[in-house]
This record gives C-alpha cells, sequence and structure tokens, in this order.
C-alpha cells in the first residue's frame, strides 16, 4: 500500500503543474484532447447520477455477477489538484428475492458516503468513520478514470498519445501511469471527447483488476461538457449504470481524512472460547484459530493483507511452535476471501467451498504485470482444497467439521465449521447478532432462517457460535433471532 500512496503522491505533486506544459513535451494531441474537454479550467469536478449499482464482489455464487441495486443518487467529488474523490450514495433494494451480500435485503433506501484521499479509504454512515484500506486502491484509480481526471493524469505524468481504428473510428489512445503500480487506457473520439478509459490496479481477491468506464452522450452542463451516460464494469461485470442529472466544476471540494481513520491501525484481540480455540476480534471482521496436535487451523483471513497479516502474527503469537496449516475461508464475498492471497503467498493451503476453490484458481492463474501482490511476488503456486458437503479434520486430539449451508440467499457456496466436543459453530454473515439484549427485527433474515435451518438437518449440537461479525452468543440467541426461544 506503501507503493501506491507513493505513487498518488507524485501524481498529485504533478497534477498542479500547468497544463500548458504538455505542448512543450511534444504532445499536441494531448494538449488539444485537453482544450477540447476543459481540462485545463477543472481543477474539482462535481456530479450527481441515478439509475443502477451493484453491490461489488457480493455474488450469489462464485464468478457470478455482483447483486443490483437501485441508486436513487449518487453526488461524486473529485478534486483533481488533492487526488481525493467521495461519493455520497442514497440506495434501495433492486432484485426481489434479494440474493448475495451487501447487507440485502435494504431495509429503506440507505444512505452512506464512500471516501479516498491521501492513501487512506472510508466509510460514513451518519456520523461513523470506518477505515476501509482494503479499498483505497479501488477508490483512488476512480480520480484518474473520470473523463477530466484521464488527461489531466495524463498531462502530470507525460502520458503517451497513439492512433488506433477501432471498430471502423479513428480514436486517440492515450496511456499513462507508474510503472509496477498502476496502468490507465484512456481512448477520445474524432472530436476530442474521452470515450472510453480502462484501467488496472490492487484487488484483494481478484489480484490484478481491470476497470472500464464507458462515457456517452456528452452535453454542455453549465458551461462543462460531461456525458449523459456512465457505465463501469469490474473484471467483467457491471458495476454501475447511471444517467448524469447535474455537473459542476471547481466546486468547494475539501475531502480530509478523519483523524480516526488517520490514527487508525489493525488491532487483533484474542478471547478463549475454549481450549485451544481462540475467538480473534478487533475489527470488523473477526478470525477464529483452531489448534490442532502439530499444526493450526484459521477460520477466516479476512479484508486485506493488512489485516491478514496482522492475524497470522496473532496466530503465530499464540502457537509459535504450531504453524498455520489451513485457511478455511466461509465464503467467496471480497471482504471476507480478502486475506486469501496473503495467506497462500505464505505457503498455507487455503479450503473453501469446491466452487470457491475453483473461483479462486482461475484468479491466482491470472498474470499481474502491472500491480504484483505479495502472492504474485512470492512466486509459488496456491495450495488449494475444496469442501463439497462435509469435510472432517481430525488428529487424535480434535475433531473440526466443515459442513456446506445448503441454499443460503446470501452465498450459494457458503460453509460453516463446526467443533463436536466443544459444541461451537463459526459462522459468517447468516447470522450477526447485535448487541446484549438488542432486539431482532421482527421479519426474520432469510439467510439467518436457513442457517438454522441447515443446523437441524445436520443435527448439530451448539452451545455457543463465534459469527465473524459481532460477539460470541450462546446457540439461544440464534433461536431467538428466528423466533425459536423459549
Amino acid at each position: 500500500m506503501l507503493g501506491w500512496i507513493s505513487a498518488l503522491a507524485t501524481a498529485v505533486i504533478m497534477l498542479t503543474a500547468p497544463v500548458a506544459r504538455a505542448a512543450d513535451d511534444g504532445q499536441p494531441a494531448l494538449a488539444a484532447i485537453a482544450k477540447a474537454m476543459n481540462a485545463d479550467r477543472i481543477n474539482a469536478i462535481q456530479f450527481t447520477v441515478s439509475g443502477e449499482g451493484y453491490f461489488v464482489g457480493q455474488p450469489a455464487y462464485p464468478g457470478g455477477s455482483y447483486p443490483r441495486y437501485i441508486l436513487k443518487s449518487m453526488t461524486s467529488t473529485i478534486n483533481y489538484e488533492t487526488g481525493a474523490v467521495r461519493e455520497d450514495v442514497v440506495r434501495a433494494n433492486g432484485e426481489n428475492p434479494p440474493r448475495g451480500g451487501g447487507e440485502l435485503p435494504l431495509t429503506g433506501d440507505q444512505r452512506v458516503m464512500f471516501s479516498a484521499a491521501r492513501g487512506a479509504s472510508w466509510n460514513t454512515v451518519g456520523q461513523s468513520d470506518t477505515p476501509a484500506p482494503q479499498l483505497a486502491a479501488e477508490r483512488l484509480i476512480q480520480v484518474w478514470l473520470s473523463p477530466h481526471g484521464a488527461i489531466k493524469g495524463a498531462l502530470a505524468m507525460h502520458g503517451q498519445v497513439t492512433s488506433r481504428v477501432i471498430d471502423g473510428q479513428k480514436m486517440s489512445v492515450i496511456t499513462f501511469g507508474q510503472p509496477g503500480k498502476f496502468k490507465i487506457e484512456a481512448f477520445a473520439d474524432g472530436t476530442n471527447m474521452i470515450e472510453r478509459v480502462i484501467g488496472w490496479t490492487e484487488n484483494a481477491v481478484l489480484g490484478e483488476t481491470r476497470f472500464e468506464a464507458r462515457y456517452l452522450d456528452y452535453r454542455d452542463f453549465g458551461g462543462v461538457k460531461f456525458p449523459s451516460v456512465i457505465q463501469m464494469i469490474q473484471s467483467g461485470h457491471p458495476i454501475l449504470d447511471a444517467n448524469v442529472d447535474d455537473v459542476r466544476a471547481n466546486v468547494p471540494a475539501e475531502i480530509s481524512v478523519p483523524e480516526s481513520v488517520k490514527m487508525a491501525q489493525e488491532r487483533v484481540v484474542d478471547a478463549n472460547a475454549a481450549d485451544g480455540v481462540w475467538y480473534l476480534t478487533g475489527g470488523s471482521h473477526h478470525s477464529v484459530l483452531i489448534e490442532m496436535k502439530t499444526y493450526a487451523i484459521l477460520v477466516e483471513c479476512p479484508l486485506y493483507d493488512g489485516r491478514a497479516a496482522a492475524v497470522l502474527a496473532e496466530a503465530r503469537k499464540l502457537l509459535p511452535k504450531k504453524p498455520v496449516r489451513y485457511l478455511i475461508v466461509t465464503h467467496d464475498h471480497f471482504d471476507h476471501a480478502g486475506g486469501v492471497r496473503y495467506a497462500a503467498a505464505q505457503g498455507i493451503t487455503v479450503i473453501a467451498h469446491d466452487d470457491v476453490r475453483d473461483f479462486f484458481a482461475r484468479n491466482f492463474a491470472r498474470p499481474s504485470p502491472y500491480y504484483p501482490d505479495a502472492f504474485a511476488k512470492a512466486g509459488r503456486p496456491a495450495k488449494l482444497d475444496g469442501v463439497a458437503e462435509k469435510r472432517v479434520f481430525s488428529d487424535g486430539t480434535r475433531t473440526v467439521e466443515i459442513h456446506h449451508v445448503r441454499g443460503n440467499p446470501h452465498s450459494n457456496s457458503l460453509i460453516m465449521v463446526y467443533l463436536p466436543k466443544e459444541k461451537i459453530l463459526v459462522e459468517a454473515d447468516a447470522f450477526t447478532p447485535g448487541g446484549p439484549n438488542a432486539p431482532y427485527p421482527q421479519a426474520v433474515h432469510p439467510a439467518t432462517q436457513n442457517l438454522y435451518d441447515n443446523i437441524e438437518r445436520l443435527g448439530l449440537k451448539i452451545d455457543n457460535i463465534l459469527p465473524i461479525h459481532g460477539r460470541m452468543v450462546p446457540f439461544d440467541e440464534l433461536k431467538r433471532a428466528v423466533g425459536k426461544a423459549g
């Protein structure tokens, strides 16, 4: 991540240089595009769109399309001088019945802000700012993916311009980036309007990731030439299809990193759930460490390399003589699978549902020429193993069972981990308990009901649940959530 921050800082410094420098560098084509787009007069831009959005990395099945939501409004603010971006989103359910992750089903309209600046990334709900370091690179590249950002970035980073005929149309192709960090290709049509921008950067699950932004039907918005339709695709999946409702140039666009985000550090807190079983919390996503006779099993290594490194360091601290041999990943959603590539780089065998294993295998096989991550740099093949319906680990000291959570609407490839002797269940996303004595919604969440039905089907005897979100709770809490308590 430090490499990205350095690249961004360099780009931001260069963005303050006069745009006219491009012509002096022998790039008249780029200067002409900048003039046509009025890029030299725009230091910040704000545009509001509505249409359809998608919960990125939260499909109902591995490799599937992302769940759709109704984008009631999204106001994007980009500061080209500081390289910062903020999206103020209001969204509502877009699928019936909802399947996949992303907090589905939404209860009414949901408002959330997504921001990135100075190498940091965070989410804001109400007055609460939550660090999201795993999304920094993907959010910051939105600066360069924007129509004017593509031009300003090319000017600042001495981009190259070539001519190419695409679908019978002569296009100017603008290329720039930072070697080993990210790459951008922008395509300008015969009127020097940016029609398409493609960018490559890091993703904790996919490895190197391709973004494509398509800009259609340019119009004049109060003196600003801007597309009236924006479509975005990530690794082949739609993530935005929206109409532009309003555009304003050079608006106040101070996007400052909150102090709480600046000071945030990865923190792992361990608690004994049973003899040789540790509940590793301290963040939004938890893990569970299980001691075996000669090795250890880790359930979940979430979010991104930074969290994965902290969790594995805590595991080594707790069990210095027993290496983590297996990582069990409950499902493929990006937040839960974000540490998979880091763990594989350490030689740890990754275990997931068969469909998720195959999804991981395809991602591990993809090259990373522009942004090699820890796995790409390790240069070793990934160790992957799968689970269909059930798998058991037993070494005479402990038994660990992995079960498929059949038919769960959150993910059809969801698995859970059961310790029969300790009567402990580890599960993710199907059931997230609230605070002590917090009331449960009157309508039972379909993923929670499905989890309970699977437990009944399998005849599991459970005393306590270790959810990947929330807190350790007795099994009665799940029964209460589905209306079976008492």
